[in-house]
């Protein structure tokens, strides 16, 4: 007697690549509805925070490496944030926050791709968040007091919330928070990114282009548009093109 082949999708191996795919399209759909329909801001603020975190974060971590030292760490209510740093190199320092944050949701993203528990990496992040916090959180000047309670209550919030999932969630949960955070990361960089380019035509000068350019004498605008091709090429190499590759895989074996 012979029995019918099993399906492709009804067996376990083939499935965590497609669900991977699966993952990161659901969060990217998410992101972009909740980016793009009015009135829902309040709805990804911690996201938005997080992220900023992670930016800020970058920041801090390219001046030590490079030798420089960080003063403080705020973010505002906004969802803006600002490090004061000094010595160190200059240009990696600036570059550091937009790629920063693009990297990395990129690295949380190829870390479950390789197999690494989600529920590890959800510990492993709220860890980093609260070091950001007890290392370099504090006010530069009385102006930043305020920013600074915010960036306290925050970075403990953030921290707890990504502990206590890495702690209770079930796997399959934790996969797609891990996926969430990752696509988070890397989409609101690009949106970032895309305002950051905005603003750098109509010619304002505080923010990270605007540095690079009195470093460089390059403007703005084309540091922005450098960021965003680097961006776009780690969310197409690390991201997209593992993730598609893995489905196919899944589908044909």
């Amino acid at each position: 007697m012979s029995y019918p082949k099993p399906s492709t999708f009804d067996k376990p191996d083939n499935l965590p690549g497609l669900r991977s795919l699966q993952h990161l399209i659901i969060a990217a759909l998410i992101t972009a509805g909740l980016y793009f329909v009015p009135y829902l801001g309040w709805v990804t603020y911690p996201i938005r925070l997080f992220v900023t975190f992670i930016h800020e974060g970058a920041h801090a971590l390219a001046a030590l490496i490079t030798g420089g030292h960080v003063d403080s760490l705020v973010i505002r209510p906004d969802g803006s944030g600002v490090t004061w740093s000094a010595g160190g190199f200059g240009l990696l320092i600036s570059s550091a926050g937009y790629l920063g944050a693009t990297l990395f949701g990129a690295l949380l993203v190829a870390a479950l791709r390789r197999g690494i528990p989600a529920k590890s990496l959800l510990l492993a992040t709220g860890v980093l968040i609260g070091l950001i916090t007890i290392g370099w959180v504090r006010p530069p000047n009385a102006l930043e007091v305020g920013n600074f309670g915010l960036s306290v209550v925050a970075g403990i919030a953030l921290s707890a919330a990504l502990v206590i999932g890495g702690l209770r969630l079930p796997e399959r949960p934790a996969t797609f928070a891990v996926s969430f955070l990752g696509v988070q990361c890397i989409l609101n960089a690009l949106f970032d990114l895309n305002t950051l380019l905005t603003i750098s035509v109509a010619g304002v000068t505080q923010s990270d282009a605007g540095n690079m350019a009195r470093m460089t004498l390059i403007p703005a605008p084309v540091w922005a548009i450098l960021w965003i091709g680097v961006a776009a090429f780690m969310l197409w190499r690390v991201v997209l093109v593992p993730a598609f590759r893995d489905a196919r895989q899944a589908a044909t074996v």
